[in-house]
């Protein structure tokens, strides 16, 4: 029995003197040294925690100075990094908090202009309405129901709707933007809208149009209507 003891205790020290478990025991080794140090630093980290706790009420500056000794390493630089960029951005300038005077003067103009065409878009739609059900409401020849009709749907969907959207973009830009649309451009935006508008108010009872449903206006109007957008 003892021979064979020695026999069994020599074969594993062989096996374990060869080079691949030699290999084995420097990983074995390197996992241990990893979960010491592993260890060591939840340890040093609830330590750090606690630290901060006691000390917030003192401020980041002395909380810096009562960093513990074990916290210190490529570890405890990050964390001392982090308080003093939060440090930092504690002691920057505040926002400014100055007042912004919105230009709602254009909103106003906007919101009038979308009142008033979308009354007279209303009125002529009803005109056109009351020439289906009397035709002898129709007086030639620049105010037929076949030159009414064009009139409304175009100053329902430029003047009423456009003046409208307008209106809001104006408005809700500058909140969301902060900060006030150039007023010598806003302005020929809203006077260069409302004369596109009349200038189809006169072309499409005199009869010029481009016979297209929704489309009707000639093409100067259509180029002044891209760019004024």
């Amino acid at each position: 029995m003892i021979e064979d003891h020695v026999h069994e205790h020599r074969a594993i020290g062989e096996r374990l003197s060869s080079p691949a478990t030699a290999a084995l025991r420097d990983v074995i080794e390197t996992l241990r040294a990893h979960l010491d140090a592993e260890e060591r630093y939840l340890l040093s980290s609830k330590v750090l925690r606690d630290d901060l706790r006691d000390h917030r009420r003192r401020g980041l500056a002395q909380s810096l100075r009562l960093l513990p000794s074990n916290a210190q390493g490529l570890r405890g630089r990050r964390v001392r990094t982090a308080l003093e960029r939060a440090r930092r951005l504690r002691e920057a300038r505040p926002m400014s908090n100055e007042t912004i005077r919105y230009d709602d003067a254009i909103v106003r103009k906007f919101v009038t202009a979308t009142m008033v065409w979308g009354a007279v878009g209303t009125l002529v739609g009803l005109w056109c309405a009351l020439q289906l059900a009397a035709p002898s409401l129709n007086v030639g020849p620049y105010f037929t129901f076949g030159r009414l009709r064009p009139l409304h749907t175009n100053a329902v969907i430029f003047a009423f709707a456009g003046n409208g959207i307008f209106a809001a973009v104006y408005y809700s830009s500058q909140r969301l933007l902060k900060a006030r649309p150039l007023a010598r451009l806003s302005s020929i935006h809203f006077w260069g809208w409302q004369t596109i508008i009349a200038a189809a108010a006169i072309t499409l009872p005199l009869g010029f149009t481009q016979g297209k449903e929704y489309a009707e206006l000639e093409w100067p109007i259509d180029i002044a209507i891209a760019v004024i957008w």
